[in-house]
């Protein structure tokens, strides 16, 4: 049994039910994160709202790529694998990922520009020392001409 209980597509009823109908038609499996949340589907709810709401108008690739480096540095290991997949399949070379995961991205030369080696840099310190954050980091990436800033001011 799984730390947090859930309610498994065998047992799924109503709205549980319907959300899962949506995954399966939509990815052909119920992710683990929506397994979580089955017990609370309105959190799950809120929750999507709360993401749609941050990367509405955002880049899918910058996206992917701050989220990456963020759940990798967290050891976030499900998100790390999620996100890195997408990032192979949609915008990266899969070597590129695994250096990118691996904290190595100077191993994989040319593999990103500096704007985007600063916004991994960027997203690692904000999980690891959100404190620490200041203005030359949002101006690094500003200088850099990342469109992160547009979601940093």
């Amino acid at each position: 049994m799984p730390f947090i209980p859930t309610i498994s597509p065998e047992e799924a009823a109503g709205p549980v039910k319907e959300l899962y109908d949506r995954e399966l038609a939509g990815q052909g499996y119920v992710s683990n994160y929506t397994r979580a949340f089955s017990r609370r589907p309105e959190v799950l709810a809120g929750w999507q709202a709360l993401k749609n709401a941050i990367t509405s108008g955002m880049d899918p690739r910058l996206y992917e790529l701050a989220t990456v480096a963020a759940a990798t540095a967290i050891r976030s290991s499900y998100c790390s694998l999620v996100h890195g997949q997408i990032l192979a399949t949609s915008h990266y070379q899969p070597d590129t990922v695994a250096s990118i995961a691996a904290n190595e991205t100077a191993g994989a030369p040319g593999a990103l520009d500096a704007a985007d080696a600063a916004v991994v840099r960027f997203a690692r310190k904000v999980v690891m020392e959100a404190d620490k954050v200041t203005q030359e980091d949002i101006d690094e990436l500003r200088d850099l001409g990342s469109p992160m800033t547009t979601y940093t001011t």
